[in-house]
């Protein structure tokens, strides 16, 4: 039996002053740093060779669950490696006892792909019984990441979706009365329970020759479903930071409006348009972007789950996830800024007249001094 849970993550860069590498020095990187860690073994990394020699700029810090994308995205990136942390470094990393871990395995194989979709992980907890919780394992192996690349790398960080992995708890085992035809190797036997689900796959023990081989393609097979899962959490949050933007800058004006605040000339004529301009700037790009995210995610939910060519395991945790996709007040937020652009118009236009009733008046009078006189 194959204990492993499923998260995101990748392995980013921390920023800074404008430069570039080529894909394989990134690769190189990733290597040289875990191997530095003691409690690593075994990395094994392969990608499309056929780009190693182009490049990639490093000065952004890029962080997938603010809405950015995965950089670098690798095609056919494959990294895995092991990891041993005793019960002690993993109490230590999530901040809880070692009589209340629940990982039963100091020993874990660690699995980051980049599938089409963007990247995702798979933790293996290497010989741990069935009641063992993989899902802690993605979270141990995180936390200690996250602490320990940016001490052995000067430009690599640990960027994730999260902190929650993909909700259940995962196994896989053989079963000798399955079918060994099929549309696909295995069997999901789906079981919902308080907190995480258990999602055990079984497969025929004639169809592989082993359980590495079955572990193999059922990662293959999931890869897809897993990776668009992912991407839709990315455009979640990317939604949810432009979002703040607007919220910010609304915010803003509704403080310039606010009667009890001391408003200076700079406030209404340089400081309010600008605000002004500006939501109806982001207010726009923020619409353009929503009619992009929905033509993204209708073409690749097709391609998945009704274009036929996939099998299909994770349908409900993916229509879960676009069920409680976030619905923003942009029409009513617009009309907000429409009133205070009118209201801001209007107070220009007397503000105006009034100057030209006093200029006018000023001068008419001084007219009326130096040739009346």
């Amino acid at each position: 039996m194959k204990l492993f849970g499923v998260g995101c993550l990748h392995f980013s860069f921390k920023g800074g002053p404008d430069k570039e590498i080529t894909i394989q020095e990134y690769i190189d990187e990733v290597r040289a740093s875990l191997e530095k860690l003691s409690t690593v073994s075994d990395v094994e990394i392969d990608f499309d060779e056929d780009i190693k020699d182009e490049k990639i700029n490093i000065s952004l810090s890029t962080h997938m669950n603010d809405g950015d994308l995965c950089h670098p995205h690798i095609p056919f990136f494959e990294l895995s490696f092991g990891l041993y942390l005793p019960k002690r470094i993993q109490g230590e990393v999530i901040s809880r006892e070692q009589e209340y871990l629940n990982t039963d395995t100091d020993n874990f194989r660690v699995l980051l792909k980049h599938d089409w979709h963007g990247p995702f992980a798979v933790v293996e907890s290497v010989g741990a019984g069935s009641e063992a919780s993989s899902s802690t394992a993605i979270q141990i192996v995180r936390e200690y990441l996250k602490k320990e690349i940016k001490t052995v790398s000067d430009i690599l960080q640990l960027d994730y979706v999260g902190p929650s992995p993909f909700h259940a708890d995962f196994q896989l085992s053989e079963c000798d009365t399955l079918p060994s035809e099929g549309p696909s190797s295995f069997e999901l036997k789906h079981t919902k329970l308080p907190g995480y689900d258990k999602l055990h796959f079984k497969y025929s023990e004639n169809k592989f020759e082993s359980e590495d081989d079955a572990f193999e393609v059922l990662i293959s097979e999931l890869s897809s479903e897993i990776a668009f899962f992912y991407e839709l959490k990315i455009m979640h949050a990317s939604r949810l930071t432009d979002w703040g933007v607007i919220q910010s800058k609304l915010h803003e004006l509704l403080k310039l409006e606010d009667e009890g605040y001391k408003k200076t000339l700079k406030d209404r004529f340089s400081k309010k348009p600008k605000l002004l301009n500006g939501l109806y700037r982001e207010i726009g790009i923020f619409k353009g972007q929503e009619i992009y995210y929905k033509n993204i995610y209708d073409q690749h939910y097709f391609s998945i789950y009704k274009s036929g060519d996939h099998n299909i395991h994770f349908r409900q945790f993916t229509d879960a996830a676009l069920e409680n996709w976030s619905s923003y007040p942009v029409t009513e937020t617009s009309e907000i800024v429409s009133y205070f652009e009118n209201k801001s118009s209007k107070s220009t236009e007397l503000t105006v007249v009034f100057l030209a009733a006093v200029f006018g008046g000023a001068i008419g009078a001084a007219i009326t001094v130096l040739f009346g006189s």
